[in-house]
């Protein structure tokens, strides 16, 4: 019987992130993945109220597959300030815990007491 069940949302050009995932899973541990389209403007309440609605239905549906914890994989789409602002919105709409891609970096650098950060990536910027 799994003990917790995690329902995870990533952009749709991730295509690694679903496998990755999988792959670290404890035992007792399972995955409801399901995908999102980007949303590019978080600033503007137009935009905020965007990312809200699919995030919204995203989480319906994994809350109705058994999720008990929201994952939003999306590093750029969750950027948001204050940084838990999104998960934040996220655990209080589906009832249940929610964490970040952008939120969980922040935190890890902070509590790791980074101060410093190099980042090396494969993405070309115009």
């Amino acid at each position: 019987m799994t003990a917790l069940s995690l329902g995870v949302i990533a952009p749709p050009t991730n295509t690694v992130n679903q496998l990755e995932w999988g792959t670290l899973l404890p035992a007792g541990v399972s995955m409801q993945f399901t995908r999102m389209g980007l949303h590019a403007d978080t600033d503007t309440p137009a935009g905020r109220q965007a990312l809200h609605d699919d995030l919204a239905s995203a989480m319906t549906q994994l809350r109705n597959e058994g999720a008990d914890v929201m994952v939003y994989a999306c590093t750029a789409g969750s950027m948001t300030l204050p940084h838990h602002d999104l998960p934040d919105w996220m655990a209080k709409a589906s009832g249940v815990p929610a964490v970040t891609t952008a939120a969980a970096i922040v935190d890890a650098l902070r509590f790791l007491k980074v101060k410093r950060v190099a980042v090396a990536t494969p993405i070309t910027m115009p």
